[in-house]
């Protein structure tokens, strides 16, 4: 009876020991599955910071006027990324007459915003215009050229294009005419825009602009290409709202700084901004056929990515909501990355940019949507 007492005793122990044992697992996976998921809920929240772009403007107390370095001492510091090719992308569909000019306007640019440098050709296109149609070819090198370095160029955005002018003179010396060549402002005196009526004006804007994008690229240094290229829409998107009637709502500096833009506008900045990222973007121009089969002008971009190209509408990625409609990523992304089979239902490119200027093409982006 003894002995029996025992066994029970030693079972109801061992049980105990088992019972306690099982209870601390349960306790363990329990407090275990606590721990995922709320490491499960914090990578969510980093996911979600790491995947947007926050970007603050600048003091422009900080502003330097005249510094050799656009933003002085108040810019950030922001890696060396190489220069995409797209950035000559419509210079390399130039003739020799049309680089030659596209070259002299790249190697002064920084002189534009004095609204007032002459850029002096001298004699380099004398032999051209001692031939019968040397003039006529000459003016549309000249206008390919400028149409060529505006798209390619488009953080000049302080100069007003109506005010250029291409001047050929010639002197004659024994009865032989020798031509000069210059591109000048116009009877104004002046080709900055009138937004921007002053050197000082042109470069507080300019500081504005990279003091924004500088932060962009920080912000972005460590992703992937796709990476990059997803966060900079988004942030566009959110950034700036679709307006026609703002003063600098077709270029890069109110999108940023008036947080409203046009198609060209959106365009434009995101060419910009994806090009100091490191990403190759092109804009283009033609035109649309809205959800009423309306034809109208229009702009958006195709960029490089994988090695192919794909188009992206950020215009139409920020639409206009109806009161109390949500901004999903559905609705941004309808035109991110989508190869022609998706854009020609809706878009046409038009290579000519300007009435005497060449026509031009565009990269041949992918059939399928990336």
């Amino acid at each position: 009876m003894e002995k029996s007492k025992k066994i029970i005793i030693v079972i109801i122990v061992v049980a105990a020991v088992i019972l306690a044992a099982i209870i601390a697992e349960l306790f363990l996976l329990k407090g275990g599955e606590g721990n995922e998921i709320s490491n499960s809920q914090e990578e969510n929240v980093q996911a979600n910071e790491q995947n947007s772009i926050a970007v603050d403007p600048p003091d422009l107390n900080t502003f330097l006027p005249g510094g050799n370095d656009i933003g002085g001492s108040g810019t950030t510091q922001t890696p060396n990324i190489l220069e995409p090719t797209s950035t000559t992308y419509y210079y390399s569909q130039l003739n020799n007459v049309g680089k030659t000019i596209y070259d002299g306007l790249k190697q002064n640019k920084d002189k534009f915003k004095t609204g007032t440098y002459i850029f002096n050709f001298g004699t380099q296109f004398n032999t051209l215009l001692h031939t019968d149609s040397g003039n006529d070819e000459l003016n549309k090198a000249f206008q390919s050229a400028w149409d060529a370095f505006m798209y390619d160029q488009v953080d000049l955005f302080y100069v007003d294009s109506s005010k250029v002018n291409l001047i050929t003179q010639y002197t004659n010396i024994g009865g032989i005419n020798t031509y000069t060549v210059t591109i000048e402002p116009r009877e104004e005196g002046n080709y900055l825009s009138a937004e921007f009526p002053t050197q000082e004006d042109v470069e507080r804007a300019q500081y504005y602009v990279k003091y924004m994008v500088d932060q962009v690229i920080n912000q972005t240094q460590d992703n992937s290409i796709f990476q990059k290229v997803r966060k900079v829409h988004e942030w566009l998107i959110r950034h700036i709202e679709y307006d026609e009637t703002s003063k600098n709502t077709s270029n890069l500096y109110g999108a940023l700084l008036e947080q409203k833009a046009n198609c060209e506008g959106y365009s434009k900045i995101f060419k910009y901004v994806l090009e100091k990222i490191g990403v190759s973007c092109v804009l283009v121009p033609g035109t649309v056929n809205d959800s009423q089969g309306v034809k109208a002008n229009h702009m958006w971009n195709y960029l490089q990515l994988n090695s192919k190209w794909y188009a992206v509408d950020i215009t139409w990625d920020d639409p206009i909501l109806e009161e109390g409609a949500v901004l999903t990523d559905e609705i941004m992304e309808r035109y991110f990355l989508k190869g022609s089979t998706t854009l020609t239902q809706t878009h046409k490119e038009d290579g000519v940019f300007s009435e005497k200027g060449m026509e031009f093409k565009f990269p041949v982006i992918s059939e399928q949507d990336y």
